[in-house]
């Protein structure tokens, strides 16, 4: 207990001093400016884009990429949709947030993922055997090394404020030289080229389906009068945010963000290409590679080293089989994130013992967005960020209170 009445006092007599004056001033600062920033930040964040999918309106017809991707893009337009109405009447988000129509969304983007997969299912199978392959490469081979440094002394000669000098020996350690080490992993070579061959084959009778996603559009002549105008309205008071009239082209590109954004096309694009590459480099990785050392050692003035040709050999084939299971473990991301999120939005909304913060629900439908669409245009994350915040509130205020305190010298 004394020692912390001692403390206490010695607190006090602090805050009494030019200094303990300075830090009361900083951090009165720090609040104030803090304060000023989060309301300049609330005010940018206004108003986030809120459009329908208009999913019926698509080019080309739906279909069980139109499906999902339209329902994710209202996934997040609900939310946004909230998020604009509190920023104008106030509340909270879970208090105005549609809870029917969230549900519903939820429901087709949980029954669009099932359909998308099924769609996909030749690449789903293909992929559990690059994911194989790649393991198993992966194992063939292994890389380390160590950095040699050599002691060299120097000399440091300083001169104080009476020219009197010093000189004072010093040490620092200087790069010499690398050893790198290659060890082959003979008895796993069989298993290796059995699960590349594998996947190869079997992508030689798969069909490989594209989706198109890019070439979609939202043809705005299948619009009624209502629905164009309406749209346009939401594109200027979301998106563009002025009262000047939207032109046709850029109304439509907007209106199209939630097909031409995604890049499912270019994953699979990539899963096709890996399984192309590979079977044109495949039997020449494992030719090089039959007959390599078990361990080899290079001692040179580079911390990096290319290998023997065995490793260099399963390196180029590992890079397209890498690549394709890469590709379908992101188009996997995208649906699995997309149910996560859904759930997690469901779930905020119909609990009714706990009121979640509306950037809790602004990040979960922007991160969502982004996630699925990361070529569109729109502007979502328009949302206050605490670090910046906190960031620009301490700046200032250690500024602040370095000033208040030279003022008192």
């Amino acid at each position: 207990m004394d020692g912390v009445l001692h403390f206490l006092q010695q607190l006090y007599v602090f805050a009494l001093t030019p200094e303990g004056l300075a830090a009361w001033a900083g951090a009165g600062s720090a609040a104030v400016t803090g304060s000023a920033l989060q309301l300049w930040q609330r005010h940018g964040a206004r108003s986030l884009p809120a459009l329908p999918s208009h999913e019926e309106a698509v080019t080309g017809g739906a279909d069980a990429a139109t499906r999902f991707f339209s329902a994710v893009h209202d996934l997040t337009m609900t939310v946004t949709e909230a998020w604009n109405t509190t920023r104008i009447r106030g509340g909270q988000v879970e208090e105005v947030i549609k809870r029917d129509h969230l549900g519903q969304v939820a429901e087709r983007v949980d029954a669009g993922a099932d359909e998308l997969l099924t769609t996909l299912d030749d690449y789903g199978r293909s992929g559990a055997l690059a994911r194989e392959a790649r393991s198993r490469l992966a194992t063939l081979w292994s890389y380390s090394s160590t950095d040699n440094y050599r002691t060299e002394y120097y000399t440091e000669t300083t001169t104080d404020s009476e020219g009197r000098t010093t000189t004072h020996t010093r040490s620092r350690q200087v790069y010499e030289s690398t050893d790198h080490y290659f060890s082959f992993a003979r008895s796993e070579l069989p298993a290796a080229e059995d699960a590349v061959y594998g996947w190869l084959r079997d992508g030689e009778r798969r069909a490989f389906p594209r989706l198109g996603m890019a070439k979609r559009r939202v043809d705005l002549q299948r619009l009624d009068d209502v629905q164009r105008s309406f749209l346009e309205r939401l594109v200027r008071s979301t998106v563009t945010r002025t009262e000047d009239e939207v032109p046709e082209a850029t109304l439509a590109d907007i209106a199209s963000q939630w097909c031409v954004g995604t890049k499912i096309d270019h994953d699979l694009d990539a899963y096709v290409h890996g399984l192309h590459e590979g079977r044109a480099v495949a039997r020449g990785a494992f030719d090089r590679t039959r007959d390599a050392k078990p361990q080899y050692h290079y001692n040179t003035g580079s911390r990096s080293h290319d290998g023997p040709k065995g490793y260099q050999a399963v390196q180029k084939l590992l890079r397209p089989v890498a690549a394709s299971d890469q590709a379908w473990t992101d188009v996997l991301a995208v649906v699995r994130g997309a149910r996560e999120a859904a759930s997690t939005l469901v779930g905020w909304a119909n609990d009714p013992s706990t009121i979640e913060g509306d950037l809790e629900y602004a990040r979960v439908a922007v991160d969502v967005y982004e996630l699925a669409f990361p070529a569109s245009t729109l502007e979502l994350d328009r949302l206050p960020r605490a670090w910046l915040t906190l960031l620009a509130s301490t700046g200032v205020g250690m500024v602040a209170a370095v000033l208040t305190w030279i003022a008192r010298l």
